[in-house]
């Protein structure tokens, strides 16, 4: 059963820096298929900035680091307007 997870800018910055730790043990998931990672297209901007700023990436490293991660990246007009939920 493939389970979905919405995951922040910080969870794949962790990932990226530390892959054994919690936070890459959830990517290499996605990558086995047990997960589905949801984000949406902000924690994408956040995360090319991160990558540039943080870890002076190139454009090319940017680019190939965000086309590995296994996830779906939902636009705002999906959840723009849709109240809140806690659970």
């Amino acid at each position: 059963m493939t389970v979905p997870a919405v995951v922040d800018t910080n969870i794949y910055f962790s990932a990226l820096n530390s892959p054994e730790g919690s936070e890459g043990r959830v990517i290499r998931r996605t990558i086995e298929g047990d997960i589905v990672a949801l984000s949406p297209q902000t924690v994408r901007r956040e995360l090319d900035r991160d990558l540039r700023g943080k870890l002076d990436h190139t454009d090319e490293e940017v680019q190939r680091t965000l086309l590995a991660l296994p996830t779906v990246w939902v636009p705002r007009v999906e959840y723009e307007g849709h109240p809140r939920r806690s659970y």
